[in-house]
């Protein structure tokens, strides 16, 4: 015997979203510096998002490591470099203002 259940969605993302903070809590808590790609794939943003979030001239003072923020900006080839724990708390504290950023297609 079968049987069905429906969740409202607002639910099923609470759970998608619980699951993975904690798979991310139980693998990944471990890095401290990660490259962009890995950026990226950690935090949910995407690489269009993150590339919009890094270029933005309002994030960007914030978030160089030179004033103190989470990412080392490259120089002459080289790659960004993330602080992942700070970023991710700078992340939260700016949820809202990501999240409307506008996004180059």
């Amino acid at each position: 015997m079968q049987m069905a259940t429906t969740l409202p969605d607002e639910q099923i993302e609470v759970m998608i979203r619980d699951e993975v903070k904690r798979q991310l809590e139980a693998n990944n808590y471990r890095l401290i510096y990660t490259d962009f790609k890995q950026t990226a794939k950690l935090s949910g943003l995407f690489d269009k998002r993150l590339r919009a979030v890094v270029n933005d001239s309002k994030f960007k003072r914030m978030l160089r490591t030179e004033n103190g923020g989470p990412v080392y900006y490259p120089r002459q080839g080289e790659g960004y470099k993330f602080d992942y724990l700070t970023f991710a708390k700078f992340c939260r504290d700016n949820m809202e203002r990501i999240m409307n950023l506008k996004i180059a297609k």
